[in-house]
């Protein structure tokens, strides 16, 4: 398809959907593709209910940068099509890059945007210290929001692949930075401190209301444990951390 030559070019974002496999009789055959982006369609896998559904999944698969298999069975009951057959189609996200959010624009964070805007993250920093949050300090930064920290937090608008980090100035600031995005939508959710703050935060948290089963799906104390002891090499763990999860491991 030329227009996923030209959308390569551009950088744009979309999901290349193939139907992969078909049994008895199907709209469409083996191999037939179609474009998706997050505003537009190129080509069909046949029409009908069985496209509207993949384009829907397609554009969340946008949202999240993981490829996804899908089945369907082509008949009245399960989709609306009289066929008979089967389909199983594939979605696979082109030129996704995440967002990630940094939380806090001290030394940690500023290495760390350097490191991930260098390996295909979309780095955002946010910090209310404008003399920190600096175009000079955070050169491959997307965007730099020096707003109210806490306001910034609450009216975030991630979706299902963003990643966070929340590294402010104080431990304080950490926990109602949590606090506001923890039931965020996110691929990744981590926090700067040690194991006895972990246990600090959280229970203040778990008082106040917030699920048990939201905080435990923090990954705190942040990063892989590599004995880094200065801010590019705390850096360089929690860069880690982010590509693991990116590429389907688990911290």
């Amino acid at each position: 398809m030329s227009v996923m030559a030209e959308l390569e070019r551009s950088g744009q974002a979309f999901v290349l959907v193939t139907v992969v496999d078909i049994a008895g009789s199907a709209p469409r055959h083996t191999g037939a593709k179609m474009v998706v982006t997050a505003d537009s369609t190129y080509g069909t896998i046949g029409g009908g209910a069985v496209e509207k559904e993949t384009i829907e999944a397609a554009r969340g698969a946008l949202a999240s940068g993981e490829p996804r298999l899908m089945e369907f069975t082509l008949t009245p009951e399960a989709t609306g099509m009289a066929c008979g057959g089967a389909m199983k189609i594939f979605l696979d996200p082109v030129n996704v890059t995440p967002t990630l959010y940094i939380f806090g624009a001290g030394h940690v964070g500023c290495a760390l945007a350097d490191f991930a805007a260098k390996t295909s993250f979309r780095v955002v920093v946010v910090d209310s210290r404008s003399e920190w949050a600096t175009a000079a300090r955070f050169p491959g930064a997307a965007e730099i929001l020096t707003g109210d920290c806490v306001e910034t937090a609450k009216n975030l608008q991630s979706s299902p692949g963003d990643y966070i980090v929340i590294l402010t100035h104080s431990h304080a600031l950490d926990q109602v930075v949590l606090a506001a995005v923890l039931e965020k939508e996110y691929r990744y959710l981590g926090l700067i401190c040690s194991k006895k703050k972990k246990v600090i935060i959280f229970n203040n948290l778990e008082k106040a209301g917030k699920s048990r089963n939201l905080l435990e799906k923090v990954h705190a104390p942040i990063g892989l444990e590599i004995n880094s002891e200065t801010p590019e090499e705390i850096a360089v763990s929690i860069l880690a951390e982010l590509i693991l999860v990116r590429r389907g491991g688990k911290s």
